[in-house]
């Protein structure tokens, strides 16, 4: 009878010490940026679930934390925050942040009112000199615009500069291609028609995990997503995700 009991006993505690392992989990911040990113999106869209699929291959969960852009930004470089989701590799970040493998690619365009530049294209920023662009404020474009001696009018978010430029305060607005679409389709129904892309794209680049040169152990979950990227791609996992932006 002891020895069933002692039996018993042994079994139970083992259960209790797996049960008791849960997965590590980290907090990436993020933002708003359908239909790549968004707190309304199944598992916040296509590249947080990249994110999420990617660290749990490895034994690690992600918590999301939806914050302005900017703040988030800001939250990298003060350490405050491990990673970030999706960035492109700006030089200006690189003093206090380094990048994942890429992610997902962004084609970025120049967004207009065809009343008012029907036809529009460009060859490079020169031809830009005589519009009035709103750039975005935390852009990497933003620095590129300001450099080339564009005229730029710093704007929030991408809401308040497509109002903008419905309104005539502005000539061109630049951003990525998908996002701008459903950000249209939101903001004025039945009025797609009315905005123009440019056929020329301004941008065509990777978009990483962003990760903070002051967060403890940074490196290793850096390596970690690494690792855990190159898994689901191999498994199939990724390409059903990113199918979804398609």
């Amino acid at each position: 009878m002891r020895l069933i009991q002692s039996t018993i006993a042994i079994f139970f505690i083992a259960f209790l010490s797996i049960t008791s392992v849960s997965a590590e989990t980290i907090t990436i911040v993020t933002g708003e940026w359908a239909p790549f990113l968004s707190e309304n999106l199944p598992g916040g869209g296509p590249v947080n679930n990249i994110i999420t699929e990617a660290y749990k291959v490895e034994g690690i969960d992600v918590d999301y934390k939806y914050y302005p852009w900017k703040r988030a930004e800001f939250m990298i470089e003060s350490g405050t925050a491990l990673g970030s989701s999706c960035w492109s590799d700006a030089p200006e970040r690189r003093s206090f942040a380094v990048v994942s493998d890429p992610m997902v690619s962004s084609r970025e365009v120049f967004i207009f009112m065809k009343k008012n530049l029907p036809n529009f294209d460009y060859t490079n920023l020169e031809d830009l000199k005589k519009y009035k662009l709103m750039s975005l404020a935390g852009y990497s474009h933003e620095k590129m615009f300001q450099e080339a001696g564009l005229n730029t009018d710093s704007t929030r978010d991408a809401e308040t500069a497509l109002r903008k430029l419905e309104k005539g305060r502005g000539d061109l607005m630049c951003e990525n291609e998908a996002v701008m679409a459903g950000l249209i389709r939101e903001l004025f129904p039945g009025r797609e028609s009315e905005f123009g892309m440019s056929k020329t794209a301004f941008q065509d680049k990777p978009l990483h995990l962003l990760f903070s040169k002051k967060f403890p152990d940074m490196d290793k979950y850096r390596n970690t997503f690494n690792a855990g990227l190159a898994k689901i791609k191999q498994n199939g996992t990724y390409d059903k995700i990113v199918a979804k932006l398609k």
